[in-house]
This record gives C-alpha cells, structure tokens and sequence, in this order.
C-alpha cells in the first residue's frame, strides 16, 4: 500500500506538483493572452457590454491568477510572510474561477429556456449553492507557518470532496435541461448540434477530471488532492464553453 505520507514520495510529489503547475500557466497562459481581443474589444466599446460577459471575464482573470500564484507557491519563497495571504488568495482565485466556469455552462441554459420562470429559479437555487460551497472550502483552508514555508491544513476533508460533487451535480442538471430543451426544438441546424455537443462535452470532461481529486479528497491525501486538482480546473476551464456567449 502507498504511503502517501513518506517524505521522500512527498519530496517527489512536491518535484511533480510544481512542473505540472508551470506546464498548465503556459498553456493557459497562452489562451488568455490570445485571446484578450475580447476585453480589448469591450473595453474600446467595439463590443456592447452585457451581464453575461461578466462572469466569462472574471472567471478568465481569476483563472489566470490562480495559476500564476499557484506556480509561484511552488517554488520555496525568499520570505516565508507572503505565503499565508498568497494561500488565501489562491484558493478565493481558483474557486471564483470554478464559479465562473459553471456560470458560463448555465447561461446557455438559461437562454434556451427564456420563457420558464420555473427553470430559471432552480438554475438560481443551484447558483446560489455553490458559491456558498465554495465559500465553505476556502473557510476550510488553515495556513500554518513553518520553517521555511507553510503548511496547509484541511479542517474538514469532505467539504473538499463536497465542492467537486456538488459541481459536477450542478453540471449534470445544466446539461439534462439544455438537452431537453434542444431536444423540443424540430430545428437541426448546426448550432443547437454544436451547442449539444460542447454542453456534453464539458460534462464528460469535468467528470473525468474530477474524479481523482474527489477520491483523493475523502482519503485526505493534501499533496496528491492539489496536483490533481488544479489540472481538474484548469482542463475544465479550457473546455468550458466560454467563447460562445
């Protein structure tokens, strides 16, 4: 059986943490950049601003954030103050782009059913709980200065386990009602055949993802549970259908 907590696996797993940080922020490093025309665009006003931007924009800042400071956590700082407030911050980052994400899949939804009120409140419902999930996993969180850096501790393991389940849920519910509701419409144009294919896709994805961090999230295994996770969040992020608001 794997010790998890030996100190040369942890040594090791620390070595691959930090090279699959770095791999990540130049690859979404390189998609944000290349693709910034959009806030060029809104900012010069060649783009009228609308409320379903705002979380594509955020979510797209926040995410990059979180990898640039997550890269930087990697690596053993020069002064052990910065680390307590950088952890804070990276995890409000990374969750605020998780929020983002699922907001952007819910939009899509929330337009195909323009005309039920009914739909729109229970998108609002499941909203509403998981930013307050994600608000309890960064409450989770208890930095803790050590000899040359800190150590993150986890008060209660399942919140962790609770904010990967309850994303992929909400996803899951996203995905049934915009498939219903493609589905009750007789046209077969090649928009609502590719609004059905990335909604699946992104489903598939994020489950994907997420199952490693989930698992390793319940065995309380910190190291493996944040290398595993921001690969989940960054592949979601990337699949996500932002581009298409």
């Amino acid at each position: 059986m794997v010790q998890w907590k030996d100190p040369t696996l942890t040594a090791r797993l620390n070595i691959i943490d930090m090279n699959v940080t770095f791999l990540l922020l130049g690859l979404y490093g390189w998609e944000y950049l290349s693709s910034l025309d959009v806030e060029y665009a809104v900012i010069r006003g060649r783009l009228a601003f609308r409320w379903a931007l705002v979380p594509y924009l955020v979510g797209r800042m926040f995410q990059f954030f979180f990898l640039l400071l997550s890269a930087i956590r990697t690596v053993p700082p020069s002064n052990n103050f910065i680390c307590l407030p950088v952890t804070m911050v990276i995890a409000i980052s990374g969750d605020i782009a998780l929020g983002c994400s699922s907001m952007n899949f819910m939009i899509r939804t929330w337009v195909i059913w323009k005309d039920t009120r009914l739909v729109h409140i229970l998108l609002v419902i499941f909203a509403l709980g998981q930013w307050i999930v994600l608000a309890l996993d960064v409450a989770n969180l208890r930095p803790t200065q050590i000899p040359g850096g800190c150590k993150i501790y986890i008060t209660h393991r399942e919140v962790n386990a609770a904010v990967l389940v309850y994303s992929v849920c909400y996803d899951f519910l996203v995905l049934v009602l915009s498939i219903v509701a493609l589905s009750r419409q007789r046209s077969k144009s090649p928009l609502i055949q590719r609004l059905r294919a990335q909604g699946f896709v992104y489903f598939v994805v994020a489950v994907v993802t997420y199952i490693p961090p989930t698992v390793f999230a319940f065995m309380g295994v910190n190291h493996v549970l944040a290398m595993t996770g921001i690969t989940a969040t960054t592949a979601r992020y990337l699949i996500s259908p932002n581009h298409g608001i």
